[in-house]
């Protein structure tokens, strides 16, 4: 079993392009799971509607005024 140094070429203009290639899929693979975490953050918003994000942002509103509430204390 060859490492993969094995498959690398030994030209430096094959390696400059392998580079770029490499380079190419990283950002197409980057790209893909930003997209999917934004799918799965639509889909998560979809799953429990917008009644659920209302009471997120009012529990977290009393929960800062409680946080405010005991600093003045």
């Amino acid at each position: 079993m060859g490492t993969p140094a094995d498959h690398l070429p030994d030209d430096k203009d094959a390696l400059k392009a392998a580079l770029i290639e490499a380079r190419a899929k990283l950002s197409g693979a980057e790209a893909l799971i930003e997209h999917l975490q934004l799918v799965i953050a639509k889909m998560k918003r979809e799953m429990f509607g917008p009644r659920s994000e209302r009471s997120q942002r009012l529990i977290d509103q009393m929960e800062l005024r409680l946080e405010c509430g005991r600093l003045v204390l």
